[in-house]
């Protein structure tokens, strides 16, 4: 998202990163959120993660339909940090349970299968996770506003 936020020349940027992630949150949405009427036991049908993840593509598309290029380059960086900050948060949560022994993950399942201990794979993604985050954003912060840099090279 850093990286297609300056895509698509002045008059472009932050549109193309924020097209693409409408048009994901709302595939997502389409694939993944449960039919609000599936749960035979449930009081009263569950609409909030269809309606949220609809009314947030609608939110993106319409911002990159209509902001102006500054407001559109800022909104596809900021998600593109939030992102990230999450993957982080999400991270140390792995880190937490890995190392407790707090029920099933997915670094004990790796565990399980190569004979790695989990809290080496926690380890081992949070440092490719950093890396990528870390090279995303000097990527970013050293590329000229006119320029996409993408991959990390010129």
């Amino acid at each position: 998202l850093l990286q297609a936020s300056r895509l698509g020349g002045a008059a472009g940027r932050g549109r193309w990163a924020l097209y693409g992630s409408a048009g994901y949150i709302l595939a997502v949405t389409a694939l993944w959120a449960h039919n609000p009427f599936d749960n035979p036991h449930a009081a009263t049908p569950d609409f909030f993660t269809p309606i949220a993840g609809v009314l947030l593509a609608a939110g993106l598309f319409a911002a990159a339909r209509f902001a102006p290029p500054n407001w559109t380059e800022f909104v596809a960086s900021f998600l593109a940090v939030q992102c990230g900050l999450n993957a982080l948060g999400d991270l140390r949560t792995l880190l937490y349970i890995t190392s407790g022994g707090f029920g099933d993950n997915d670094a004990l399942f790796m565990a399980q299968h190569y004979f790695v201990p989990a809290v080496v794979w926690a380890l081992i993604w949070a440092a490719i996770s950093l890396t990528v985050i870390g090279v995303s954003l000097w990527s970013y912060l050293r590329a000229p506003r006119n320029q996409a840099v993408i991959g990390g090279s010129m």
